[in-house]
């Protein structure tokens, strides 16, 4: 059975010193060691919703309706709950070893997530300002890997960075593109400072390669897996707005509560697949403070 924290408690501090700390130190990481995986096994699961969906708020559209509100509806749905309505999968969930010591060399996983997002061997990874919405709105990234970041938009955008990373980025032009090294593992926090509100996205950045994003049917794969016995933890950005700042009578900027981490324990034998599945609902949410 799965365990669950918010990644404010004091359960798993260890963790969350390199995870969800900001501004951590790269001497913080803990040691992990590249070697040839003989005979891995996998862990394949879901990531569900179980019981009534919350309500999530619409956000309203308060600047650019000419680019970010293409449609006409004046608000745009919460990026921060994703769930199927075929399996009821959640979307944009982060599945990681949070203890192995060694295994496949972190360079898969930026082949993967290069894979995944039709980037060429040899490229940066990348973010997008389109329509005002991230893209992607989770990023996975290697330490120590550069980020490009760009805007389709037409528009004034100004990216900012807190967490591990922190900048303001201003975007005054279409498709200028910024790179950046990302030097500190942990968890990185995207606003747009130039009014757009209601965009927001994030980025893990990680020491090791096994770590997967949930897809659409909140299923996910962790492969080539040394045989051993390790905590496996679901990673969710949490869906409730705890408060609303404003100005002038517009909405500013959103305060969002604290960040989902459930907990499993799974042994992975060698050439072997091994199920791991982690389920969501209202009373994952922790209360306001």
């Amino acid at each position: 059975m799965s365990r669950l924290h918010s990644a404010a408690s004091s359960s798993g501090l260890l963790l969350a010193l390199w995870l969800v700390a900001p501004g951590g130190a790269e001497s913080q990481v803990p040691k992990y060691e590249a070697i040839e995986v003989v005979d891995g096994g996998a862990i394949v699961g879901l990531v569900t919703w179980t019981g009534d969906l919350p309500e999530l708020q619409h956000l309203p559209i308060t600047k650019n309706p000419e680019v970010c509100d293409l449609s006409g509806a004046g608000v745009r749905p919460s990026p921060r709950l994703i769930v199927s309505e075929e399996n009821r999968g959640v979307g944009n969930t982060v599945v990681y070893l949070a203890d192995i010591g060694k295994g496949k060399a972190l360079d898969a996983l930026l082949t993967a997530e290069l894979l995944k997002a039709e980037l060429e061997p040899g490229q940066n990874l990348r973010i997008d300002q389109a329509q005002c919405i991230y893209e992607p709105h989770i990023t996975l990234a290697p330490l120590r890997a550069e980020l490009d970041m760009t805007s389709s938009d037409d528009l004034l955008h100004n990216l900012h960075m807190s967490g591990s990373a922190r900048y303001n980025l201003a975007f005054p032009i279409k498709d200028k593109v910024i790179t950046r090294r990302l030097r500190k593992a942990g968890l990185i926090s995207i606003a747009c400072d130039a009014g757009h509100s209601w965009m927001s996205a994030y980025i893990h950045v990680v020491h090791h390669p096994y770590y997967a994003i949930t897809d659409d049917e909140g299923g996910f794969t962790l492969s080539d897996v040394p045989a051993g016995k390790y905590s496996l933890h679901a990673w969710h950005e949490g869906w409730d707005i705890v408060k609303t700042e404003a100005q002038g009578g517009q909405i500013t900027g959103y305060e969002f509560s604290e960040p989902i981490i459930l907990e499993d324990e799974v042994t992975v034998a060698a050439g072997t697949e091994t199920q791991a599945n982690f389920e969501l609902s209202n009373a994952s949410e922790p209360e306001s403070q």
